[in-house]
């Protein structure tokens, strides 16, 4: 029974539960301050059986309104319905997060109370390699009110005791230290308090005694002063690696590193060097959560158990992830609940996977989705011998034509750690770029090899981390080297070339981006070396890209020219406004001027000046709305006229004819047909970007530029 506020008036809740004659009681609770929410709790009824609840209150002036809720299970008022602590390691709940207010008695007390079962609490938890563990209640100040507390711990019926304690003092913290537990096996915890006056909240820490990694001298696994017991660990040591850290720790002493067990927080990094050794008995655990993954680069020896190691994968709800398996002889049940696919190259397919035996072939990818209606968020979590050495994806094939899949492979990272794509990758008859799948901005991102820069942050790979790749030719082949394994925290990498202009466009809570590069060795054509394809994200999300003999590119590279008029090509996620942002203009080495028209609203602005560009857009809007010009600086050969730092620039594309003059030129633009007919006439505006939109015949046109002194003219073909 909910009361207070929009829940209801009613006060001093007397609420009982009965079996369908109305007489038999099965559970009553009541009130002890006058305004409790109240709850009744009941396991073991009868299916299809009728029960009875029946709501009272003390005295005629407490009378009002409540609210009824009901649940089909019991909360952790009941054994039945124990709080599962998943964490058991350095853990503590939140500030005041439990209550014994409107508890019951359940099972027995513990041999050490003094009263009870009053208002028990129950939690669950299963022991860990430590086969250790320490709890305390918590109260006072911001960790609740709760007085007068005992606490015991039960073997997994609930009735075998293992250890208690109780309050001496009425305003104790109470804890319970325990050695002895054996691993896997589940453990109850009760926590009550002596008289109803006394109920009240608390907070609950766990920690199952593990030696922890500080690295408060450095990286040196070796180093006392890096432990937490200032001893380097031996074989009977429990390790905890605990995120947050600066140092994590490398085995990288001529003494060979070793541990009971392992347990990495997510986030957290460990390295065994080329020639040293790590050698784990027990469980190696590698944990990850939505704040990061771990990750281990075992360029050395790893001595470990494959039966007892894990490594978990983080999968946010409701988004596809690419992914990939870093264990050996992995199988589809540790997907169990989520969907899983895969794609094939030669017939441009997904293909779904329901079977839990399906081989999850190491370097292949998958896409994953961990629908909220099933899973939630979740961890994936992959069990068996890590993946280490050189790794060669199989099947990658190329087919062209109707209905093929053009080159496109879907493979992944098959390492506990990062890898770096770069130029030391062997490949054949693969291109240059990679492309990963970003659930969060809904958006394809790609890094290029040749130029070190893409949409992308850097090239790392993460681990386990599916991405694409594209064959241009046959007999495709790869080598995923395990040399190029790293650990990586995503930092951005600043590109290695100036001559790069990057835009970006933001809009509906989503973003793009593309990349234009100047490079000596580019062509206008695709090139699979420079280039990137533009894949398309979530359709929410807005999408750029320029357009290139007729290719959508998210990264188009191309030869240095005095003038260059690209087409940007621009979807609208949903009706709104959007911002568009240049980049990286202020450090460029060739181009003098970058200006961006909208044919739409018939404006040209200029970049380097104004570099936010804000404009309003439908979905159904035609994609060409932009183009981007280019004003490159001229060699003396390709100059028609220096006037003053400037040159007058004069290029077409289709139909129009774009002028750009230097500041100090005070002219009148002139267009005429071979002929000498004049066609068009306008004043020339200085330091900008003149448009002359010409509706005439396919042909070569004489544009003049004629200010006080002299005239520059210029041959354009317009079609």
């Amino acid at each position: 029974i909910d009361r207070g506020g929009a829940q209801g008036t009613l006060r001093g809740v007397n609420l009982a539960l009965w079996e369908s004659d109305g007489l038999t009681e099965l559970a009553c609770n009541r009130y002890v301050r006058i305004n409790d929410d109240v709850v009744v709790g009941y396991t073991n009824l009868t299916i299809g059986n009728w029960y009875y609840i029946s709501v009272d209150n003390y005295y005629s002036g407490y009378r009002g309104t409540f609210t009824l809720c009901i649940d089909d299970a019991v909360d952790y008022d009941y054994y039945e319905g124990a709080i599962e602590l998943t964490n058991i390691t350095n853990w503590c709940s939140a500030d005041a997060a439990y209550t014994t207010v409107g508890a019951t008695p359940d099972k027995n007390a513990a041999s050490c109370w003094n009263t009870g079962p009053n208002y028990n609490r129950w939690f669950k938890f299963q022991a860990s390699a430590t086969e250790k563990i320490t709890f305390t209640v918590l109260r006072g100040g911001n960790f609740g009110n709760l007085r007068g507390v005992n606490v015991a711990l039960w073997e997994s019926d609930g009735i075998t005791e293992v250890s208690c304690n109780r309050y001496v003092g009425i305003n104790d913290n109470v804890t319970i230290q325990t050695t002895g537990l054996n691993e896997s096996n589940w453990y109850y915890i009760s926590v009550d308090n002596y008289y109803s006056g006394y109920r009240g909240s608390f907070t609950l820490c766990l920690d199952d005694e593990r030696m922890r990694w500080n690295g408060n001298v450095d990286t040196d696994w070796a180093e006392p002063g890096n432990w937490s017991y200032a001893y380097v660990p031996t074989f009977s040591d429990d390790i905890l690696v605990p995120s947050g850290l600066t140092n994590y720790p490398e085995t990288n002493t001529d003494t060979d590193a070793e541990a009971k067990s392992l347990l990495m927080e997510p986030g957290t990094r460990l390295t065994i060097p080329g020639g040293k050794t790590l050698s784990v008995t027990n469980k190696m655990e590698l944990k990850s959560d939505a704040s990061g993954m771990s990750s281990l680069l075992d360029q050395g020896t790893l001595n470990y158990d494959a039966a007892k190691t894990s490594y978990e994968c983080y999968l946010s709800e409701d988004q596809w992830h690419l992914v990939s398996a870093p264990v050996s002889n992995a199988k589809s049940a540790v997907y169990l609940g989520i969907y899983l696919k895969y794609f094939t190259e030669p017939d441009s397919s997904w293909h779904y996977i329901s079977a839990l035996n399906h081989d999850l072939n190491v370097g292949q990818g998958f896409a994953a989705w961990a629908a909220s209606w099933i899973t939630g968020a979740t961890t994936v979590t992959y069990n068996g011998s890590f993946n280490t050495g050189n790794q060669s994806p199989a099947g990658l094939s190329y087919n062209v034509g109707l209905g093929a899949g053009d080159g496109w492979n879907l493979v992944g990272n098959p390492f506990p750690s990062a890898v770096e794509w770069n130029n030391n990758w062997p490949t054949n008859n693969i291109d240059a770029t990679i492309y990963v799948y970003d659930g969060i901005s809904g958006q394809y991102l790609d890094w290029n090899r040749t130029l070190s820069d893409g949409t992308m942050p850097n090239g790392d790979i993460p681990p386990a981390q599916g991405f694409w790749v594209k064959a241009n030719e046959s007999s495709p082949s790869m080598t995923i080297p395990h040399s190029e394994r790293k650990h990586s925290s995503q930092g951005f990498y600043k590109s290695g070339f100036d001559n790069v202009i990057r835009i970006k466009v933001s809009g509906n809570g989503y973003s793009d981006k593309l990349l234009v590069y100047f490079h000596d060795a580019a062509t206008e054509e695709f090139d699979s070396e420079y280039d990137a394809y533009k894949l398309r994200g979530i359709i929410e999300a807005p999408q750029i890209y320029t357009v290139s003999a007729g290719i959508d590119l998210t990264l188009n590279t191309l030869p240095p020219q005095s003038e260059i008029n690209l087409p940007m090509g621009f979807e609208a996620g949903a009706e709104g406004v959007y911002t568009l942002k240049a980049e990286n203009l202020n450090i460029m080495t060739n181009a003098n001027k970058v200006f961006l028209e909208d044919k739409q609203e018939n404006k040209i602005v200029e970049l380097n000046k104004i570099p936010v560009y804000e404009f309003y857009a439908l979905q159904n809007d035609e994609p060409d709305r932009f183009n981007i010009h280019i004003i490159m600086k001229k060699s003396d050969q390709d100059t028609l006229k220096s006037s003053g730092k400037d040159n007058i620039h004069i290029y077409s594309a289709n139909s129009d004819v774009f002028i750009h003059l230097p500041e100090v030129i005070n002219s009148h633009i002139f267009v005429y047909d071979l002929m000498g007919q004049l066609i068009k006439e306008q004043k020339g505006e200085s330091n900008t970007l003149n448009i002359i939109r010409l509706n005439t015949n396919s042909g070569i046109y004489i544009i003049k530029v004629i200010d006080n002194k002299e005239i520059f003219s210029k041959k354009v073909f317009i079609k």
